[in-house]
Order: structure tokens, then C-alpha cells, then sequence
């Protein structure tokens, strides 16, 4: 995880560096995104300032906002759970994906870089072209940025502020293909063609229809990689308590 571009968050705009704090919560957070820590493991905050090399105090700070985001449970005189991945957690997610990115990108139209959306769509389709997980972390990285770059240009900082956290959340569901022994590459940009095209032409329902086109293929690829998973197949999957944990 040492290259540049695998990072939530960066310096300020401004080049100052980002808290203790700060520095714990994107760390730990993109871990937890990112399978570092998988989910299901235990984990305390002494341990979690050693692994990272992080400081004592900031990883206290950080656990709690954690906590709040759904990423770590609270298992008392055990400290925190990774928080398990649920058929449950992965349908809300794309529901509200479905909701709000059709709306972002119709409020995009006109006001985003095409041409930087074309470059971040080539570096995504790269998923199926790289066997090495180097290159799938960089495809999946881009796919990230693309859907944040059309939330950044909706105009309303609120609902992109929604976007970024729901798109971080699929980094993590997307992880699971690098698991997956049936997977092995999914094509997560798939349907970006269909966005590029209606954000040139300016066309804000295609922009709206090929978003959702996007989110649900997005959706059936969780799934899939979900299902290559021995510990996920074994489990009842027509419930929502099933989930993909630590394998034992």
C-alpha cells in the first residue's frame, strides 16, 4: 500500500499536513477499505498504533468516528471488530447509490472535465487487462475517482460529501474480487462508455439512465465476487445476516 495514489485523503490544499488524528482515521479507514484488516479481525488501539506506526492518542481519537462510520464494532474487553461485509450492507449501499448519483450527474453536465473522466475510464478498464494486484489496486483507485470527480462537479457539496462516503464504501466491496477465486478481474468500468458520452453531449437524463445502468452492473460484480468466496458460499445466502468474515 505504499503508492501514492492508494490514499483517501491527501495534505490540505493548502500543504499542511494532517493531524495525528487525521493521519490515524485515513489510515486505519483505508485499511479497513482496502482488506489490511480484514473484516471479522480483532483489533485494539495499542495494536493499531504499532501496525501503522501511528500515534497512541490519535488512534483513540479515530476509533470513535470509526465506530460511527459502521467500520468497527465495539467488542468491549476484546476492543474493536472489523466490521463483517453483509448481503445487507452491500444491497443499502447501492440503493442509495441509485438514488443520488443519477442526480449528481445530471447536475454535472456541463460543468465536468470529460477529458480527465476519459483518462480516469482508461485506467479502470485496466481491471481486466493486469493480472497482478499492483495494477487492479491502481484500476480500482480510478473507477474510485471517476465517480468522485462527477460528485465534485454536481454544484451541491452536501450530496457529494454522500457520494465520496457510499463510493468509498464499494472500494471495500470491490476488494473482495482480489479474494475471489471465481472473479479474478471484473470489469468495474463497464458502463462509463454510456456516462462519458451522455456528460459530452450534454444530456442530463442520459447522464442520469447511464449512471444507473453503471450502479446496478456495479452491483450484480459485488455480487459476484461475493459468491467466488468459499466462506460466503457457504452460508445462507438468502439472508441478511449473512456476511463475509476473517476466514477461519
Amino acid at each position: 500500500m505504499n503508492s501514492p495514489q492508494l490514499t483517501l485523503m491527501a495534505d490540505d490544499e493548502a500543504g499542511t499536513p494532517l493531524s495525528r488524528t487525521e493521519q490515524a482515521y485515513e489510515r486505519i479507514r483505508l485499511e479497513i477499505l482496502t482488506f489490511g484488516l480484514l473484516p471479522g479481525e480483532l483489533v485494539s488501539e495499542i495494536s493499531l498504533a504499532e501496525r501503522f506506526e501511528l500515534s497512541l492518542a490519535g488512534v483513540r481519537a479515530a476509533v470513535p468516528r470509526l465506530r460511527h462510520e459502521g467500520l468497527f464494532i465495539n467488542k468491549k474487553r476484546h476492543g474493536q471488530m472489523v466490521s463483517p461485509v453483509t448481503l445487507e450492507e452491500i444491497d443499502n449501499t447501492y440503493e442509495l447509490r441509485y438514488l443520488l448519483e443519477p442526480r449528481a450527474a445530471e447536475q454535472a453536465v456541463g460543468n465536468v472535465d470529460v477529458e480527465a473522466l476519459r483518462a480516469l475510464d482508461k485506467r479502470a478498464g485496466a481491471w481486466t487487462l493486469a493480472g497482478d494486484r499492483p495494477s487492479k489496486l491502481e484500476a480500482m483507485f480510478a473507477h474510485r475517482q471517476f465517480h468522485l470527480a462527477i460528485a465534485a462537479a454536481c454544484r451541491n457539496e452536501q450530496l457529494a460529501q454522500w457520494i465520496g462516503h457510499l463510493v468509498d464504501k464499494v472500494l471495500r466491496f470491490q476488494y473482495l474480487d482480489l479474494r475471489s477465486s471465481q472473479a479474478g478481474g471484473l470489469d468495474w468500468s463497464a458502463n462509463h462508455a454510456g456516462i462519458i458520452s451522455a456528460l459530452d453531449e450534454g444530456d442530463p437524463k442520459q447522464a442520469a439512465d447511464a449512471m444507473r445502468q453503471d450502479i446496478s452492473n456495479g452491483r450484480e460484480l459485488v455480487l459476484q465476487a461475493a459468491l467466488g468466496l468459499p466462506e460466503f458460499r457457504k452460508l445462507n445466502l438468502g439472508g441478511g445476516d449473512s456476511v463475509i468474515s476473517r476466514p477461519t
